[in-house]
């Protein structure tokens, strides 16, 4: 029996030996298991951040690209309104300086656009014409300044972005967006230029980014940060200079101090380009930030893997498996609750409204400036709908029609397929909205809509005053000879019209009598008579003081030349009744038929012959030009 004491001595050994490496194996497999259970954690960390960050990249850019698409419209409706006006040579785009009413003008062009300081007219020579911003224009000549000579120097249609500028002082930081005006030679006539308010920019960017930490910047091709919350030191609040003194270019921050900005070569950053401007917008978050619940996660789960790695490996890998499952959940709803908190702050700071729709084509998030737009209710759950049912609810809110929705699914069908891409919606009660389209970095959808309406209303306003006589109402100059042009290229085709030119006889009289007030009431008053006598497609324009003119089309010639000016004579001839005052007024007539060979200037020659026929036969008289008066002509 002794001679078995080593034989049952060594099975323990072989035993402990074989658990040991057992042990050792169970260990380096949980090790092994624990060190990917944190890469996959980690990576899912980084990847739900960089998605958020897109999608907040993707927001604010929207945002810049709607910001400074205002501010062109209004740049764009400005040159509008001078083409209208026919300025087109130096001398007249310098006149502009002597209209009392430029001030209001160019202010009235960017009312309700929060972010935009000024826009002003430069001259050929740099000097200011007129600006919207309150305090007096600044003296001397802006030919030095680098806009005026990208702009002079380049091709038509040249648009300049500065990088951001401010003052002497320091007191206003702005970055100046300017455009090329044009004569039809091809000749520089000046410029339109417009600031934006870097506040503006910075401001929003603080509320998205207060309760994140992030640092958000807006920032120019050449690597200029224009806007950047936390601010960029030395750049302190928004001042009362006038932006056109803005002449110091901000340093650039080269590509290695970009620590400068608060930004590592450690942290994740979005970047998503503007798609009209040389700009992008950047949203940085620190590593730590993005890794915190990643790290507080590994803690639990290293150390639960270091307590249950002496017990059984069923065990270990059962805590491991329940560790994994709980830390996850918990960390994934905690970031999830922390990212729809800084998405929701975004949303709920845009002036635009915003829908963005999952891969499925389902509504994901509304913001409240939408809600808004369409009236629907604040408490009312919109997520999962699918786009049908979210527009059956924005029906039965009562402020899109099913029109209205018709309209805008013809629209979007006839996009380009590329995004972004944008339309104009005209709504049933009279709002306008601007629709713009993109994709988003998940496969979804992204469409923001901003409301118009007041714009485009101030415009069509700017276009009525600029074609219109301010007294009557009728047409003026500007829109008579557009109209009469058109006339005359529809003779050359066959189609008949006749230019009546009208004079009120006696009007002097009545002024000098009883005063301009009483002669203002009695050209409003003819006015309303001219109107009544004209048809649809007739137009009637004040030419100056008593002068008026009636372009006829479609009626058979000269007989409805005829039948229209006596028609005028027995109208605008019957007694006035003005502030209790018997006026009697007659109203002499000249008429000219259009012909297939005439032009404007030998048109307006015959009226006036036939009109100067009317008044020295007796006044009150309508008289056809006629080959009679042909002599009258050499």
């Amino acid at each position: 029996m002794a001679e078995d004491h080593p034989s049952t001595g060594a099975m323990p050994g072989r035993f402990g030996r074989q658990l040991a490496v057992f042990g050792l194996v169970v260990g380096c497999l949980l090790a092994i298991g624990v060190g990917v259970v944190l890469i996959e954690f980690r990576h899912a960390a980084i990847h739900r951040d960089e998605q958020e960050l897109k999608r907040m990249a993707l927001v604010l850019a929207e945002q810049a690209e709607r910001a400074f698409q205002s501010l062109e419209a209004a740049q764009n409706g400005l040159q509008q309104e001078m083409r209208n006006q026919e300025i087109d040579t130096q001398e007249e785009f310098r006149g502009q300086k002597d209209d009392a009413d430029i001030h209001d003008s160019l202010r009235q062009r960017i009312n309700g656009l929060a972010h935009v300081d000024l826009l002003a007219l430069i001259d050929d020579q740099g000097h200011v014409v007129g600006q919207s911003h309150p305090l007096p224009m600044p003296d001397g000549s802006l030919s030095n300044r680098e806009f005026f000579t990208v702009l002079r120097d380049g091709p038509p249609n040249t648009r300049y972005i500065s990088a951001p500028l401010t003052d002497p002082d320091g007191t206003v930081w702005t970055v100046h967006i300017a455009q090329r005006v044009t004569g039809q030679d091809g000749a520089f006539l000046g410029a339109v230029l417009g600031a934006v308010r870097l506040r503006y920019f910075e401001s929003l960017y603080g509320t998205v980014a207060a309760t994140s930490g992030d640092v958000i910047s807006l920032v120019h091709g050449d690597g200029d940060v224009l806007a950047r919350y936390p601010a960029l030191a030395g750049r302190p609040a928004d001042g009362a200079a006038n932006p056109l003194a803005a002449s110091q270019k901000a340093p650039a921050v080269p590509a290695g101090e970009m620590e400068d900005l608060g930004i590592t070569p450690h942290d994740f950053t979005a970047v998503h380009k503007l798609q009209s401007y040389p700009v992008e917008v950047r949203v940085s978050r620190a590593a730590h930030d993005v890794l915190r619940g990643w790290h507080q996660e590994a803690l639990v789960i290293a150390a639960g893997a270091g307590l249950v790695e002496l017990g059984l490996a069923g065990i270990v890998l059962l805590g491991v498996r329940q560790i994994r499952s709980q830390g996850r959940l918990a960390n994934a709803e905690r970031e999830r609750r922390v990212q729809d908190m800084r998405f929701a702050t975004a949303m709920e700071h845009l002036n635009q409204g915003v829908c963005m729709l999952d891969r499925q084509g389902r509504v994901a998030v509304v913001n409240p400036r939408l809600r808004e737009m369409l009236s629907l209710p604040a408490g009312q759950p919109l997520s999962g709908l699918s786009l049908a049912q979210f527009a059956r609810m924005a029906v039965a809110a009562r402020r899109v029609t099913p029109a209205d929705l018709r309209y805008l699914r013809r629209a979007i069908a006839q996009l380009p397929e590329a995004r972004p891409a944008s339309l104009i919606w005209h709504l049933a009660d009279g709002r306008i909205f601007v629709v713009e389209l993109d994709s988003t970095p998940d496969d979804g959808w992204l469409a923001t809509l901003e409301d118009a309406t007041e714009r485009h209303r101030a415009e069509a306003r700017i276009f009525h005053l600029a074609h219109h006589d301010p007294l009557t109402g009728l047409a003026n100059r500007t829109l008579f000879s557009q109209r009469l042009q058109e006339a005359i290229a529809r003779a050359r085709v066959g189609l008949p019209g006749a230019l009546l030119l009208i004079d009120l006889d006696r009007f002097k009289r009545v002024n000098d009598e009883f005063g301009h007030p009483v002669g203002d009431a009695l050209l409003i008053a003819a006015a309303e008579r001219l109107r009544g006598c004209l048809r649809e497609g007739d137009l009637a324009a004040r030419l100056g003081g008593d002068e008026f003119a009636v372009i006829q089309a479609g009626a058979a010639q000269p007989e409805g030349a005829r039948a229209l000016g006596a028609r005028l004579v027995a109208t605008l001839g019957a007694p006035y009744e003005i502030d209790g005052k018997h006026l009697d007024v007659r109203a002499s007539v000249g008429t000219a038929v259009l012909g297939p060979d005439d032009d404007t200037q030998a048109l307006m020659r015959k009226a006036d012959v036939a009109l100067y026929r009317a008044k020295d036969g007796g006044r009150a008289r309508h008289v056809l030009f006629g080959e009679e008066n042909a002599a009258s002509l050499q």
